[in-house]
């Protein structure tokens, strides 16, 4: 339907109602969020409103501005007829938005050819700043941060923001963590989706690189809302945090043994002294962090007598077994620690050069004859033959247990002074009932004993092995001389 108007005594049609105003500084409307929304940037000037097209017949149209069903005074503007789409505009003073509220705006045309006026356009002002809640400041799960937390949760920190009045989809965190409290440092931002919205608390997040470019010490953190016209909240009471961020370098010196010798990364232990199990400490400054596992290495993984002590945490020392020590004897090796960390990821010290002296022969006591017995350095065929031969036994070594091993031979000359060797024990396993017993002995049969020459010394040569036979330490020889 349109209107009529006589001009000139010619009936003409008058102009359509036209298209709403469309206003160029409307934010896009979001999902949930405040519709048609007016920035606060745009109070700084009157309000443009872009306008339709309209039959003007080739004569100037006054244009008016309606706000709310009513006419805005002082507002008009004439369009000179063919304008084009950039020269048709109107501006709104800003003393008529200057107020919170949705405010519908259209605008009316009159020309030679008649009135005609617009659709409403609603916009929405909004001026109030977000409300933070009575001592609001950022939750954080813990004020204590640490390398080891950050370690723990995948290298961040979930902050949450009490709620506020009023919330909105597109509002704005924007957060801050600095050194000082009295200068914020904005290192970040996030803005609210309609999902955050519904799924409460609200949450942002900061890095561990954001702690660590601050250096450790202590560290304070607020936030301030801004909402999507532009407005800002105060700031939010601080939180201040106990940062201790920074990665430690991995520096993991060299044990030391508490009952051995030296300097450096050499020591040296004599067996003599050993008599319980051993302590083998980790230097103060080595860098351990909360959670690592640890573990010693007591000699080099693989090598005969190396062992590993049982994982364990938040230790300053390791127990070596007592056990643990003779099959070092006589030997050079490495003694270090490893440390694993949360990730598995192991590493090792530097290593402790042990050396552990050798015995002599005189230390270890000797193996000695039990039957028949000896007259001085001679033993008498014919008494063995009473007991069906010489019965040799070891009744005392150091470090004693189950699991050493002996060889025990006889070397010597028959009667026609050929060389003459009998084997009695051969890589001997010690058992456990020997050790109770504290006896290892092995009889030479007399037909064997009966092959040595007469009037001529025979030899019982001993070795014991600590390491399962990987090497082999002189235990003693024996010396006797063969008479009737």
């Amino acid at each position: 339907m349109h209107n009529e108007n006589k001009i000139f005594g010619e009936v003409r049609p008058g102009p359509l109602e036209f298209t709403k105003p469309k206003i160029p500084a409307l934010l896009p409307d979001i999902e949930n969020g405040q519709r048609n929304l007016l920035p606060i940037t745009a109070q700084s000037e009157p309000l443009r409103l872009n306008l339709g097209g309209w039959a003007d017949g080739g004569h100037t149209s006054t244009v008016s501005i309606l706000l709310d069903g009513s006419v805005v005074p002082g507002a008009d503007k004439d369009i000179p007829a063919g304008a084009e789409d950039d020269e048709r505009f109107t501006l709104l003073p800003q003393k008529f938005f200057n107020a919170d509220g949705v405010y519908s705006i259209s605008y009316h045309v009159h020309n030679l050819l008649g009135d005609g006026g617009s659709f409403a356009q609603e916009f929405e002002v909004d001026l109030t700043p977000p409300q933070l809640a009575v001592a609001s400041a950022p939750l954080f799960p813990q004020t204590e941060i640490t390398e080891r937390y950050l370690e723990e949760h995948e290298n961040q920190v979930i902050v949450t923001v009490p709620d506020y009045v009023e919330i909105w989809a597109g509002d704005t965190v924007y957060y801050s963590l600095s050194r000082d409290a009295g200068a914020p440092n904005i290192i970040g931002h996030k803005t609210w989706s309609r999902e955050e919205i519904a799924a409460p608390p609200l949450t942002y997040i900061i890095k561990s690189e954001d702690f660590i470019k601050l250096g450790d010490g202590e560290h304070y953190a607020l936030y301030s809302i801004t909402d999507r016209a532009g407005n800002v909240s105060a700031n939010s009471l601080i939180t201040t945090l106990n940062v201790t961020a920074t990665p430690k370098p991995r520096w993991l010196p060299h044990p030391v043994l508490n009952e051995a010798t030296g300097a450096g990364n050499n020591q040296t232990i004599n067996p003599k002294f050993v008599n319980g199990d051993l302590t083998l400490t980790i230097p103060e400054e080595a860098v351990i962090k909360e959670g690592d596992i640890l573990m010693a290495l007591w000699g080099e993984p693989g090598t005969a007598g190396a062992e590993q002590t049982l994982p364990d945490s938040d230790i300053t020392e390791f127990t070596i077994p007592f056990k643990w020590f003779p099959a070092q004897i006589g030997k050079t090796i490495t003694v270090k620690y490893q440390v694993i960390n949360g990730d598995k990821v192991v590493a090792e010290s530097d290593d402790l050069l042990l050396t552990v002296e050798k015995i002599t022969q005189g230390e270890f006591g000797a193996i000695s004859c039990t039957e028949p017995v000896l007259s001085g350095l001679n033993m008498k065929l014919s008494e063995a033959f009473t007991k069906g031969g010489a019965r040799f036994a070891i009744e005392d070594w150091p470090f004693m247990a189950a699991g050493h091993r002996f060889n025990v031979h006889v070397n010597g000359i028959n009667n026609n002074n050929e060389p003459l060797t009998t084997v009695l024990l051969n890589n001997h396993k010690v058992t456990q009932p020997e050790v109770d017993q504290e006896y290892v002995g092995k009889q030479l049969e007399y037909k064997e004993l009966s092959l040595y020459g007469l009037n001529q010394k025979f030899y019982v040569e001993t070795k014991i092995s600590y390491d399962d036979g990987e090497t082999w330490i002189p235990f003693g020889t024996l010396n006797i001389n063969l008479v009737v």
